[in-house]
């Protein structure tokens, strides 16, 4: 298994839906955020919501101690002798947002990826359609796969059911605190 350079990832554009070679740099492909954010209430409201945030205009916020949704703008084309891992870049994680997301993307997958993450900082959390704050890599398998991911299509907004998940998650948050 090797990761492809940043030589190969520009030479392979079919990757990434709106490929763009300036976005290649250090092995790393950058993704951008799409205009759709979920957000755990903020903390002095009750915890049983999770707010949609349409952040096509300006800034949405994730307050400290609070959980997100985040839609890439791009959607990726994983080849079938293909794995990818996806991170948040650094200066983005520094400020306190984690990634609690998964951190690969299966062979085969084609659409949008969806990053969980958590503030854990101390103050809010900018976030803004476009701003260039996850990063992919690629690598190699050594065939490829029998056993790609056969959805016909991944995501392309974030489904009700991870919400629905989320208000759960919430609820009971809220439950044990009582």
């Amino acid at each position: 298994m090797s990761f492809w350079s940043t030589q190969r990832i520009i030479a392979t554009p079919s990757v990434v839906t709106n490929f763009d070679k300036e976005k290649v740099k250090e092995a790393a492909y950058t993704l951008t955020v799409g205009g759709e954010a979920f957000i755990t209430s903020n903390p002095e409201t009750k915890l049983e919501k999770v707010q949609e945030l349409d952040i096509t205009e300006g800034f949405c916020y994730i307050p400290p101690g609070q959980f997100a949704y985040l839609i890439t703008d791009e959607e990726v084309n994983i080849p079938h002798d293909c794995l990818a891992f996806i991170s948040m870049k650094f200066t983005t994680k520094a400020a306190g947002l984690v990634n609690v997301s998964g951190f690969h993307v299966d062979p085969g997958y084609k659409g949008k990826l969806i990053f969980a993450v958590y503030n854990a900082g101390g103050r809010d959390i900018p976030i803004r359609k476009g701003m260039g704050i996850f990063l992919i890599w690629f690598s190699d398998l050594d065939q490829a796969d029998d056993k790609p991911k056969k959805e016909a299509k991944g995501y392309t907004t974030i489904p009700p059911m991870i919400l629905e998940n989320s208000q759960k998650r919430a609820f009971k948050t809220l439950c044990q605190l009582n």
